[in-house]
């Protein structure tokens, strides 16, 4: 079946924090293999700040395969995306640092069975249309609001709490099932 793209009964989906818990594998599979230099899950986005400069070294490539494919699902994401596969298209979009790491990505995904219409990798999700985008980073929100291509959506994780009502003033949720029910109840 060929499946017609309408931005109104498609949702956008970040994959990292939304449906793959990237940071939180990152923060395990970094205090195992530094035992001395151990950390807990960033306050920010600021990654050198939380783990030093060779933050970006040790997941682009030393562990990015272990990272990008080992990594679980946030907790709920799975049946989260199930029940919104029932009612909406979901189109996976993503920003990841390298085409390799893209490819580790698109194997995640078919090994974890992640329901799904579409996907496209970008670095600006304010240009992909769709009814909401959900995503953990502020800066891929004011990007879709800006476009006012997709109605932006936070989803709450540690690393960016502080940034609502501050950089983020508008709608967030704190689990998958009030996304779930902002879908269903938006007209």
């Amino acid at each position: 079946m060929n499946l017609i793209y309408n931005p109104k009964e498609t949702e956008l989906m970040d994959i990292d924090d939304v449906i793959r818990d990237w940071n939180p594998f990152l923060n395990q599979v970094w205090n195992r293999e530094n035992p001395s230099r151990k950390k807990n899950l960033p306050g920010s986005w600021d990654l050198a700040n939380n783990y030093g400069s060779d933050i970006t070294e040790f997941y682009q490539q030393k562990h990015a395969e272990e990272i990008y494919l080992k990594a679980p699902l946030v907790p709920g994401a799975r049946e989260f995306l199930n029940e919104l596969a029932k009612i909406r298209l979901i189109y996976l979009v993503s920003s990841q640092p390298n085409e390799q790491i893209e490819e580790y990505t698109k194997h995640w995904v078919i090994i974890n069975q992640i329901p799904f219409s579409y996907y496209k990798f970008t670095h600006n999700k304010g240009s992909v249309f769709g009814n909401h985008l959900l995503d953990d980073g502020v800066h891929n929100l004011e990007s879709a609001l800006e476009s006012g291509r997709s109605a932006p959506v936070l989803f709450k994780r540690d690393w960016n709490q502080n940034e609502i009502g501050k950089r983020w003033k508008g709608l967030f949720v704190e689990t998958h099932q009030e996304f779930l029910d902002l879908v269903r109840n938006h007209h």
